[in-house]
């Protein structure tokens, strides 16, 4: 008598999981015009002095949550510099780009459009204020203000997986 294995249980079958959104993201780019040599970009300190300054700014302004969505977690900001600078007399200008993650977990599908609606707005709410030179970070000792009209918010929102989902098609799914 032959034994036969079936080792078809051992594949996830995906229509036995839920679908959830998971974590929506969108990013505004702030832009501040700083001296070449001072975009320290990377480094601990610089990084968080900028952070803190930016953050700071929206909490004053209450920008920093609406409803489920955060702008103020610092894990979710990208700094870098151009590194083409712009020669103006002896010094080299470049442009030092703050991108702020605008986020929002959400842990159903009801949730979803709600979620996007606050983070459209909050975005919007952030880059009206950014183009208005109202976003300051002090490097060097010097404070330097957002660069008027050249802040951008992402079309698409980034949708990420949470811990114990995992990515598929149509968003993420978790197992029961």
């Amino acid at each position: 008598m032959q034994k036969y294995y079936d080792y078809s249980l051992q594949i996830c079958d995906l229509s036995f999981t839920e679908r959830v959104p998971g974590k929506l993201k969108k990013d505004v780019s702030v832009i501040f015009a700083v001296e070449e040599e001072q975009c320290a970009v990377g480094t601990d300190s610089f990084d968080n002095n900028i952070k803190t300054d930016i953050i700071e700014t929206l909490s004053s302004k209450g920008l920093c949550t609406l409803n489920n969505v955060n702008a103020c977690n610092r894990n979710n900001y990208d700094i870098s510099c151009d590194g083409a600078g712009n020669g103006r007399r002896r010094r080299a200008i470049t442009d030092m780009m703050v991108n702020i993650g605008v986020t929002a977990e959400v842990d159903n599908n009801e949730d979803m459009e709600n979620a996007q609606s606050d983070i459209d707005l909050l975005s919007e709410q952030i880059r009206i204020l950014a183009d208005m030179g109202g976003l300051s970070v002090e490097v060097d000792g010097q404070m330097i203000t957002s660069t008027e009209d050249a802040t951008m918010v992402s079309e698409a929102f980034v949708q990420t997986c949470l811990d114990g989902q995992m990515p598929v098609d149509d968003g993420c799914s978790k197992y029961f």
